[in-house]
């Protein structure tokens, strides 16, 4: 226990997928400033990122789910044309 949290950790593997997504899905571009600052934060392996902080607990700790879940965020490896929208 460390400032009020349970410091999470995982251990997975990479793999690529084909993958649609749902209306209403968050896009984080890394062509800004803080673009560093977002790909730290949500990479899974990342020793004080969003994942080691409980933000992503429901999805992936056993106490909300039964079965094993997939870490919920996605690197794109190629560019691809998206319609996206600003968000304010």
């Amino acid at each position: 226990l460390y400032q009020g949290h349970y410091l999470n950790s995982v251990k997975g593997e990479y793999h690529l997928e084909k993958k649609e997504f749902p209306e209403g899905t968050l896009f984080i571009a890394t062509a800004q400033p803080l673009a560093n600052v977002a790909a730290y934060l949500l990479e899974p392996e990342s020793d004080d990122g969003l994942l080691v902080w409980n933000f992503f607990d429901r999805y992936v700790v056993s106490q909300w789910r039964r079965e094993l879940q997939t870490y919920p965020v996605y690197r794109l490896l190629k560019p691809v044309n998206l319609v996206k929208e600003s968000i304010e």
